[in-house]
């Protein structure tokens, strides 16, 4: 026989036995389950994310699982975990479940939503070491954009790899693509700003929980890609603490999600290098810029993949038609003239041109347009 309860109120209320052979009417929903097992201590996401490959989305059944049924559920667990496990929901089962649910109303007042097993963007699922869930921030639905470009680098960009991701960004823009990096200082804060101005949505991944801030410096930058419609990411526990091993596996994510990963500005033996070997051994379309100095670029290079002089002309010609090649279409053009309108108007109040010659212009635009998708 094994324990079970009722929910009223919004409270657990009332264990009792019931048939081994029954499933419950009633359990913990995934996110509540998984707040109440991110709060016992000396589970780490290794381990939980075993008992979810076991549970699925009815992770909450375990809180009525046999000690011996959780044993053959999760083979590949430590027995002091499946211990420490058992002994922890079964000590206080009510107060846990209880906490994780005002834990998840909080988040969901600041518009964190967790994202469960089976609804992990196709991209990102069916490796070995896919997340088993994601905790959002802002619009989830930006996760599953149709086309998603990882654009990462170093954290002590040269004036020069700032330029390199200012430029990327004006290519990006004339795309509907939504831009990935990793919110820290440098090359990520860069691009993240640059693609911003440029109207794009932004994915943020964090190497911490997402009720954490850090660094303190991308706050703003976190509060700009919220307020245009992006998302705040991570796997971790919404309070846990950053840790070097963390912001790995935040570049794994990073490379998981995207469609391409561009590679700006970062040296061979960086943070950066882990995100081009995940992308690598994702699969993931790569490219890097030609730099200065020698840097993650070889790797790239000997990898097989394009470099591109971004810093001129036939560079740009380059990389816009690896990103159009990437997103499966054409430049949106009309995007792109209502841009370079917004700038003639800028333009226009300064010089005060006629009507006459704003619409010439215009249609001039549109004619160049044209001609550019017939070539295509």
């Amino acid at each position: 026989m094994i324990w079970r309860y009722t929910i009223k109120n919004d409270k657990i209320q009332g264990l009792f036995d019931y048939s081994e052979s029954e499933e419950p009417a009633e359990y913990p929903s995934f996110e509540v389950a998984l707040l109440a097992l991110g709060s016992v201590r000396g589970l780490g996401v290794k381990s939980i994310g075993k008992i979810v490959d076991a549970y699925g989305d009815k992770l909450g059944l375990i809180f009525h699982d046999k000690y011996e049924n959780i044993i053959e559920r999760i083979p590949s667990m430590d027995l002091k975990l499946h211990e420490l496990l058992t002994y922890e929901i079964r000590k206080d089962p009510e107060r846990i479940v209880n906490l994780a649910q005002k834990e998840l109303d909080n988040l969901l007042k600041d518009n964190i939503h967790i994202i469960p097993f089976s609804r992990i963007p196709k991209q990102m699922a069916g490796y070995s070491d896919s997340p088993r869930w994601l905790f959002v921030q802002g619009d989830v639905g930006t996760v599953y954009s149709g086309c998603l470009i990882g654009a990462v680098g170093t954290r002590q960009p040269s004036e020069e790899g700032r330029r390199r991701a200012r430029l990327a960004a004006r290519i990006l823009g004339g795309y509907e693509v939504a831009v990935v990096s990793g919110l820290a200082e440098g090359i990520d804060d860069e691009i993240h700003r640059a693609s911003l101005e440029r109207g794009l949505k932004n994915v943020a991944f964090l190497g911490h929980g997402i009720n954490k801030v850090f660094p303190a410096s991308t706050e703003s930058t976190r509060e700009w890609i919220l307020n245009s419609g992006g998302a705040v990411v991570s796997e971790y526990f919404p309070n846990e603490g950053f840790q070097k091993s963390y912001f790995v596996q935040r570049n794994r994510l990073q490379a998981l999600l995207s469609s391409a990963v561009i590679f700006i500005e970062a040296n061979q033996k960086s943070g950066t290098a882990y995100t081009l070997e995940f992308a690598h051994k994702y699969r993931r379309r790569i490219a890097g810029f030609k730099a200065k100095e020698p840097g993650i670029e070889q790797t790239i290079s000997l990898y097989g993949y394009p470099i591109f002089n971004i810093i001129s002309q036939s560079g740009i010609r380059e990389f816009d038609r690896f990103i159009r090649s990437t997103v499966g279409g054409t430049n949106n053009r009309n995007k792109l003239i209502k841009k370079i309108t917004e700038e003639l108007g800028r333009e226009i109040s300064i010089r005060d041109l006629s009507r006459s010659d704003v619409q010439q212009i215009i249609a001039e635009l549109i004619a160049i347009a044209h001609l550019a998708s017939n070539k295509e």
